[in-house]
């Protein structure tokens, strides 16, 4: 214990101590200078490492800035002509029917820029409803079709008509897109382009088979392209509903046959047939009502249809036995034979007949008025010779002889022998040539001039004659 401090050595505050030797290391508590010290040397490098990081943080903001403002320019786009532009933010329409030219919308993924044509779209539907055909070969004639005794539903595409018949049909459809907003939330161009033209073509198909499905087949196959109601537009009407109904924003400009329907392939000879025997009804049709117009404008002209008209009435009235009635008929009838004028159905009517009729008329009032002449002087010839008779009978006979035996004398075909006195004269009969090449003569001048009257009759009926009806009393 001599070698230690004689302090006390559980004194807290007492130092211990070695006695005998020095200690080998020595412990130096520089305190406040030497702290003072080391700050003093490392001041400069931190300086300089806090420099650095202050350039470092400006340059990231610099470059933020930069990745912003060209984040941002990348949101613009150039809406080319015929095409609309539709803003999203965040799935959602911002704004639609953006004009053609530069436009900006968020850039992707807070948001997009979606250009959609507004031009009118064609697309086929040409082999839904029709024979199967190699594609490309879809305009091919009916007649050059494969030929088949049936068709198979599996590839062979068809209609079901109001009769229950079968038909083909081929079709054209022209479409625009018209309500952005819709045709963005439930269509979407640009990938889904294929899908568009899948729905548009199913439509069709779904609407052409319900307006197939309410005419029969021979409405079907005269269907034309004027026709105010057809299967065109029953199709088009239903294609326009189901777009509607679905929120396409789309609209048809034209939905058309591309080429006329036709009946099934298995029949196409069978309908040909019936086809040409109704072509050929129609132009006996067609014929017969010609005919009809032609035989009544050459009868009675513009009068034929009141004639047949007051016709029927009268023999209405004849069947019910009317006399008043007849009589008042009769009475236009004759009125309009005549010419006069004659009042029907509030109507004043004059002058209308012509034609065979007038020819009649003209030809009876003829022959009436030579027949009374005729009449009257047979009568004032008879009066006369009875005159001559009751003075002297023998006279009147005599000269009356003379002048009929003058009249057989001067026949064409009689002829004269003088004989002598007290001779027998044999006669062997034998005609004159030159007298039976006279009577042949006049016998074909008779001909001819009888060809010659028909022919006038009939350039007199043809003026009467047209193929658009009966000629009214302004065009005669």
């Amino acid at each position: 214990m001599s070698e230690f401090d004689p302090k006390d050595p559980g004194d807290p505050g007492a130092e211990p101590r070695r006695s005998g030797r020095a200690s080998s290391v020595t412990l130096r508590d520089g305190g406040e200078s030497a702290r003072a010290e080391i700050a003093e040397r490392m001041d400069p490098a931190n300086q300089s490492l806090a420099d650095a990081l202050k350039i470092t943080y400006r340059l990231v903001q610099a470059g933020m800035v930069v990745l912003l403002v060209l984040f941002l320019a990348s949101g613009f786009r150039t809406v080319g002509e015929g095409q609309r532009g539709v803003r999203l933010l965040f799935g959602k329409i911002q704004q639609a029917n953006l004009s053609p030219g530069a436009q900006w919308a968020w850039p992707y993924p807070l948001g997009e820029l979606v250009k959609v044509d507004t031009g009118s779209t064609p697309q086929q539907v040409n082999r839904a409803f029709f024979p199967w055909v190699e594609r490309g070969d879809e305009g091919r004639e009916i007649d050059r079709l494969p030929s088949t005794n049936a068709l198979n539903p599996a590839r062979d595409g068809s209609l079901i008509t109001a009769d229950l018949n079968i038909a083909h049909t081929q079709w054209s459809v022209y479409y625009r897109r018209v309500s952005l907003g819709q045709y963005i939330e439930n269509v979407r161009p640009g990938d889904a382009l294929a899908a568009e033209r899948r729905l548009v073509r199913l439509v069709v198909q779904r609407a052409v088979v319900h307006a197939t499905a309410e005419v029969t087949i021979d409405e079907l196959l005269k269907t034309t392209q004027t026709d105010t109601v057809s299967v065109e537009a029953a199709a088009r009407e239903t294609a326009q509903r189901m777009f509607n109904d679905l929120g396409t924003g789309i609209e048809i400009d034209q939905l058309s046959l591309t080429r006329s329907p036709l009946p099934p392939v298995t029949l196409y000879e069978k309908f040909n047939q019936v086809s040409n025997q109704a072509q050929n009804v129609g132009q006996a049709r067609e014929q017969a009502a010609r005919q009809r117009v032609e035989m009544l404008n050459a009868v009675a002209g513009a009068a034929a249809e009141p004639l047949i008209a007051q016709i029927d009435l009268y023999e209405r009235a004849t069947e019910l036995g009317d006399e008043a009635q007849q009589r008042e008929v009769l009475a236009r009838i004759d009125a309009l034979l005549e010419g006069r004028p004659v009042e029907i159905d509030g109507v004043v009517l004059e002058g209308l007949a012509s034609g065979e009729v007038s020819e009649l008329l003209n030809s009876a009032a003829n022959q009436r008025s030579a027949l009374v002449n005729r009449a009257r002087a047979d009568a004032a010839i008879f009066r006369a010779k009875l005159e001559q008779f009751n003075a002297s009978p023998s006279l009147m006979i005599a000269r009356d002889w003379g002048s009929a035996y003058l009249e057989f004398r001067n026949k064409a075909y009689v002829q004269a022998f003088q004989v002598p006195p007290g001779h027998v004269l044999e006669l062997i009969i034998n005609e004159d040539p030159d007298i039976a090449r006279g009577l042949d003569r006049a016998a074909k001048q008779g001909e001819l001039d009888r060809a010659r009257e028909l022919r006038m009759q009939d350039l007199d009926r043809a003026r009467f004659r047209t193929d658009e009806g009966i000629q009214t009393g302004e065009e005669l």
